[in-house]
């Protein structure tokens, strides 16, 4: 089978994204099936009208061949353009497949102000998406989406691309906790440093937690403003998108992920992040709000699930969390190691992307995730 996947990602700006959508050919490769990917730059500009025109630019621009056979598109909001294309595409040949991953659903509660226009046209144009569009690849728990039948996937990693951390502090010294991603409002990072202005104005012995943010994106400025006015300044670090080995060293700095803490404000109480399988893959422990799909709460011990709402992260209970995880007597590396071990069992992006290569290779239900843990 011949398939063409089309993503609207930037490979430098989102790195994290582009390393997915890489695993994900992978484990369609392994499938069999014979893969070609075709990136949509991201839309520039401020203003909407732009936008609007770059879009169908992109689509208008895209031709495939008459020997393929299947198209995956990581979605990019259903517009005329797209309905227009994914018409040709189909006119073609009877039989061809397409699957359309929506990676958050819902998903308005992402939108902002500049995106008025886009988020408009895509809830017109995406009623008639099921002419076209066979099923729904997506990570919420929704039967239908737009009323196409979907295919439940989950973030997976390639694991062979993420190290383990290779240093460990052996005592019980300061706890750095490292955020990996597009700093927007749903993320809900602001309530670890609020969480850490209270404990660090707090009298009395208290051990040091450092934040390490690392990305960057629309709610950056805030997070500054937030360590200036509460004078964190020596317990936060920015370090903006690193990659690569820059990026491996600052993971061996730090003991903790952290996940979104922030879904509520988008409407959303479960979460597939990416994030949260590359803290696995390289060894550590996470907090977050949201409930992750492969770590539930009761059968997995190393996430500490707060409240889904706006208040401070108690560091206290961090520090508690920590503790727990990381007792006295007991090797950090061979914590690290059993975080993997399991990561290797629930993460892998061929075991995550299964429904898909399956109801590809003309499984009618599309496979079954079996059950996690």
């Amino acid at each position: 089978m011949k398939v063409v996947y089309i993503a609207v990602v930037d490979r430098i700006r989102n790195a994290g994204v582009y390393h997915k959508i890489q695993a994900q050919i992978g484990a369609l490769e392994k499938s069999g099936a014979d893969v070609r990917l075709a990136i949509l730059p991201r839309t520039v500009g401020s203003v909407c009208f732009h936008r609007l025109l770059y879009i169908k630019q992109h689509w208008d621009s895209i031709r495939i061949n008459e020997d393929i056979d299947a198209l995956y598109i990581r979605y990019a909001r259903a517009s005329l353009a797209m309905l227009r294309f994914l018409r040709r595409f189909k006119k073609g040949r009877g039989d061809r497949k397409v699957i359309l991953e929506i990676a958050s659903f819902p998903y308005e509660g992402e939108c902002t102000a500049r995106d008025l226009l886009i988020t408009l046209e895509d809830r017109f144009f995406r009623q008639f998406l099921k002419r076209y569009v066979d099923r729904i690849a997506t990570v919420s728990r929704h039967k239908k989406i737009f009323g196409i039948e979907t295919l439940h996937i989950y973030n997976g990693v390639d694991l062979s691309a993420i190290a383990l951390k290779r240093r460990f502090q052996e005592n019980g010294g300061e706890i750095n906790l490292i955020a990996v991603a597009n700093m927007q409002f749903w993320q809900g990072y602001d309530r670890v440093l609020e969480g850490m202005a209270d404990y660090y104005r707090q009298s009395g012995e208290k051990r040091t937690v450092i934040f390490h943010l690392v990305g960057a994106g629309d709610e950056i400025i805030r997070y500054h403003r937030l360590v200036k006015e509460n004078h964190l300044e020596p317990y936060v670090v920015f370090y903006g998108n690193q990659v690569g080995e820059n990026l491996d060293h600052i993971y061996d700095k730090c003991d903790m992920g952290v996940v979104t803490l922030g879904g509520h404000r988008k409407g959303t109480r479960y979460t597939s992040a990416l994030k949260s399988k590359e803290y696995a893959a390289r060894g550590i422990p996470m907090i977050g709000s949201c409930r992750i799909d492969v770590f539930p709460k009761e059968k997995y011990p190393y996430v500490k699930y707060f409240s889904e709402d706006d208040s401070p992260i108690d560091i206290r209970e961090v520090v508690s969390f920590y503790d727990r995880i990381y007792p006295e007597g007991k090797s950090r590396k061979e914590i690290a190691e059993e975080i993997r071990r399991r990561a290797e069992r629930l993460c892998s992006m061929e075991r995550s992307f299964g429904p898909v290569t399956a109801w590809l290779d003309g499984n009618a239900e599309g496979g079954k995730i079996n059950e996690i843990i």
